[in-house]
């Protein structure tokens, strides 16, 4: 009785933490925001760089915390859960609430296939079942030359925009050190505060679950932790797609997806290498589901360059079956 009461209190602990973690990322994102305008520079605009580590804030935070305190096989976890929601679960709802969504045509000729190159490389360095840290430098390199390509693709001088932006962020540190908005500054650090207990709170009670329900703890980052930092992902891609925001919806869903894979696995990893053991088969069932997922999403907006509401269905059956089936080997 005790210990299921203990259970319990961890499990509410853990949703709480969830939902704490969450409400830090828009905290700090619209303290940013404010900031940047207070000192007229477009922080967000930097090669979508920001913009592409703002949407995955409590994933990274988690990731941080997992790999200091010696659990990176929770971050695995979390980081193919989410990706797998973010390409069935959250797009699919998207199509569904939103009546369908049409599709930008350069998105499925250039983006897709440069991402999905991309999203393959730490599936294909997780096939021996572990993450070196030179796996983790390449990750890290593989986000940054991302980036970078992007830059080019937008004809623009990669290196005159790197010293544009290197000067912007340190023109944003000058009026942030000044105080110049002293309510957006301390939102901004009660922000970051509040990611970092949240994100300790989450590993600790997820690390006690796991072990409380003889599960490895690499589930509780596939399901629970993965499906808790995807829904404001959602809330954000219903608002985008009902304001016509097509690009932003597709943005910001690749922009996740590669910041995930390789900039919050890649840190991991050069903090404390990966393992899986016995989680490894949980992991390679979520790698493929990633991988169909993907590949029928782009299947079904390159016909007709729309998701329609029944495609969206199926992609959320999709993520149901993902369940089923891990809920199954577990």
């Amino acid at each position: 009785m005790l210990s299921f009461f203990i259970t319990l209190v961890d499990v509410l602990l853990f949703f709480a933490a969830l939902f704490f973690l969450t409400k830090a990322s828009q905290i700090i994102i619209t303290a940013l925001n404010a900031l940047s305008k207070s000192s007229k520079v477009e922080i967000f605009a930097i090669a979508g760089l920001f913009s592409a580590v703002a949407t995955s804030l409590p994933e990274l935070f988690v990731a941080l915390s997992s790999a200091i305190a010696g659990k990176p096989k929770l971050v695995v976890g979390m980081v193919i859960g989410s990706n797998v929601a973010d390409v069935t679960l959250v797009i699919g709802m998207v199509a569904v609430l939103g009546g369908g969504l049409r599709v930008v045509n350069g998105f499925i000729k250039k983006d897709v296939l440069k991402s999905f190159l991309i999203l393959m490389f730490p599936l294909t360095l997780l096939l021996d079942g572990k993450l070196a840290r030179t796996d983790g430098a390449l990750l890290v390199f593989a986000f940054l030359l991302y980036h970078a390509t992007v830059l080019h693709s937008k004809r623009q001088d990669v290196s005159k925009q790197a010293t544009k932006q290197i000067k912007n962020v340190g023109r944003w540190l000058h009026v942030l050190g000044k105080s110049y908005d002293k309510k957006q500054l301390s939102s901004f650090v009660f922000g970051i505060v509040m990611l970092l207990v949240s994100a300790n709170v989450v590993v600790q009670t997820g690390s006690r679950i796991a072990l409380d329900l003889h599960m490895p703890i690499v589930l509780i980052g596939l399901f629970l932790i993965a499906v808790g930092t995807s829904l404001p992902e959602l809330a954000l891609e219903l608002r985008a797609a009902r304001q016509k925001q097509v690009s932003a919806v597709f943005g910001d869903l690749l922009g996740s997806l590669i910041a995930n894979s390789t900039l919050i696995l890649g840190l991991t990893a050069l903090i404390s290498p990966v393992t899986l053991g016995t989680g490894s088969t949980s992991v390679l069932t979520a790698s493929i589901m990633f991988l169909f997922g993907f590949a029928l999403l782009w299947l079904f907006v390159r016909t007709k360059l729309i998701l329609q509401r029944w495609e969206g269905l199926v992609l959320v059956g999709l993520y149901a079956l993902f369940l089923f089936i891990e809920y199954s080997l577990a």
